[in-house]
Formats: C-alpha cells, structure tokens, sequence
C-alpha cells in the first residue's frame, strides 16, 4: 500500500479506542458517553489523515498552505536575536 492510501484509508479499531481514551481522561471520565467519545476520535483521526494525505499529494504542509503567515510575522521572525 503506498503512502498516500495509506493515510486515506480509516482509522484502526486500536487508534481509535486508544484517542477515545485519552479525550475520556481528559475530561475527567464521565461515565455514560462511550459512543459520543467513540465518533469524535473516528472524527479527528479521519480529519487528521486528511490533512496528511493533501500534504502529501500537494507537497506543501497543509497547515502551512491553509493558513499563510502575515508580513508582520514573516518580517518578526526574520529578525535576528540581539545578544542582551
């Protein structure tokens, strides 16, 4: 399977109860919510390997192609550091 399937495919049973559990703890282990923490795991997982597989194909970081830096920014971090 090559790279681009590979991050377009769905998320393993195992990488979702393992994220499920972590945003579980996260909010403290409420009880009675094991389907709601269930599909946002299957929700961030599919939209994480979205933005992987676009980086991919684009070649370019999504996230870095979504949202461009400001001339501000770009200008601030060009600066050099001044030795105190």
């Amino acid at each position: 399977m090559n790279l681009i399937a590979e991050t377009e495919s769905m998320a393993s049973h195992e990488d979702i109860a393992h994220l499920a559990y972590i945003n579980w703890q996260k909010d403290g282990c409420p009880h009675g919510h094991d389907e709601t923490y269930w599909l946002e795991a299957e929700r961030q997982l599919k939209a994480t390997k979205h933005l992987l597989s676009h980086e991919i194909k684009q070649g370019v970081p999504a996230i870095a192609a979504a949202k461009p830096r400001s001339k501000r920014a770009q200008k601030s971090s060009a600066r050099p550091v001044s030795a105190r």
